[in-house]
């Protein structure tokens, strides 16, 4: 089967840069969906050059492309959720899970309540604050924008302000001090979770994107 060579997908994603698709991750899909269909043509018989194809192929579809791009948006929605999922339940992610609810009940049965919550607040910004550095770091870095990643960024930032408002209380008891456990372990450990998300999403980004370009 034909296959589009380097110089012609980077045409392709240079002409869908230039036409403000700005986010490198929806990007990518679309330069995969439109090879995908050039290729096809080329094996069909179309003895065309591929700029010629190219340009007969975005005179009829590049306003359907750019305006309605919401299917490529989801796919690497799908992609993120499905990553995030996957560091949470690697040996990584449980280990570390197991290990900050037993931190946690540690914690609880040999400090005070007060003193028990200052230090897990003092600790939850810390690591919230590291991994937002981190990120922006990153990202200044590279300077590639995600969709997935920046829209989850959001819900992220959501959930710092809201994080807080989950404190041990001296009059838990029974199965609910159990229950506090691995709700606050999660919500401590969700930040490292995304930040090994967006790691594993970069670095499968780039993978892809060089293994086409």
């Amino acid at each position: 089967m034909e296959k589009l060579n380097k110089e012609e997908i980077q045409f392709i994603d240079n002409y869908l840069d230039n036409s403000d698709i700005v986010y490198g991750d929806v990007r990518l899909e679309i330069v995969d969906h439109i090879a995908t269909d050039i290729e096809c043509q080329i094996n069909a018989g179309d003895n065309r050059s591929f700029y010629d194809i190219f340009k007969a192929y975005m005179i009829d579809n590049k306003s359907l492309i750019l305006n309605n791009h919401k299917a490529f948006k989801k796919a690497t929605d799908k992609k993120i959720i499905k990553t995030l999922f996957n560091q949470l339940l690697s040996f990584k992610g449980i280990l570390f899970f197991i290990s900050m609810g037993f931190i946690l009940y540690i914690g609880i049965n040999y400090l005070e309540v007060k003193t028990f919550n200052r230090i897990l607040i003092s600790s939850e910004l810390l690591i919230q604050i590291g991994v937002l550095v981190l990120i922006l770091i990153t990202y200044k870095k590279n300077k590639i924008r995600y969709s997935a990643l920046e829209r989850a960024l959001v819900l992220y930032v959501i959930y710092i302000f809201g994080v807080f408002n989950l404190k041990y209380n001296a009059s838990f008891w029974g199965e609910f001090v159990y229950v506090f456990l691995l709700v606050k372990a999660f919500l401590v450990m969700l930040p490292i979770l995304f930040l090994m998300t967006a790691i594993k999403f970069k670095n499968d980004y780039e993978i892809k994107f060089k293994s086409i370009l």
